[in-house]
């Protein structure tokens, strides 16, 4: 693999470093801190979902947007959005990702496979209020041998205000043992199949 090929970049809490992959659907088992046994795979600089400067952005191509109002159902008492509608939301715009790929699961279910979630990551970073339009941008974020990750982001429609940052891992699972399985094959090929589908 060639340099060009790894040098993509990631914004985090400390700034914009050069990162690795770690997983789309991912689990925490393998992905925690300090688990070295998970393999993590490079993904090229097309797959970048924070914009750089000097390198031209695929936000639009791998990301997925769904927009939901703020009702007056969504506040709490304190005239702003109550956190526990926040995953409610992220779920309404993961399942509207997957609308972008009709039969995904079934497909996932015929491998013999499915990616049942076992870790959700919330940042809650503002508030929002009745009336604001909120886009949730979905991606694919990280793709390993084992896992999957699925990385959201909440923000005020037309602003740069960031309300939420969410990480969702999930695990391949063998369906006739129920034990956790690696993403290879059939299944890796729905779930790479995917990412392609995003840079159109």
């Amino acid at each position: 693999m060639s340099n060009a090929s790894i040098s993509w970049r990631r914004k985090t809490a400390g700034g914009i470093i050069q990162a690795q992959s770690q997983a789309i659907f991912s689990s925490t088992f393998f992905l925690t801190p300090g688990h070295s046994s998970d393999k993590k795979r490079l993904l090229p600089a097309r797959y970048l979902f924070i914009p750089i400067a000097g390198i031209s952005s695929c936000e639009e191509r791998f990301m997925k947007n769904k927009e939901i109002k703020v009702r007056g159902y969504h506040l709490d008492q304190f005239g702003h959005v109550n956190n526990v509608r926040y995953p409610e939301m992220l779920e309404e715009a993961r399942c509207d990702f997957f609308d972008h790929f009709p039969g995904f699961f079934s497909r996932v279910e015929k491998t013999g496979f499915y990616l049942p979630i076992t870790n959700i990551n919330l940042q809650y970073k503002k508030s929002s209020f009745v009336d604001d339009i909120l886009e949730i941008r979905t991606l694919i974020s990280n793709l390993s041998e084992t896992a999957v990750t699925i990385h959201q982001t909440i923000t005020v429609k037309g602003t740069n205000r960031v309300i939420v940052e969410a990480d969702v891992v999930c695990a391949a699972v063998d369906l006739k043992t129920g034990k956790r399985a690696s993403i290879a094959g059939e299944l890796r090929a729905e779930l790479e199949a995917v990412i392609a589908g995003c840079e159109k």
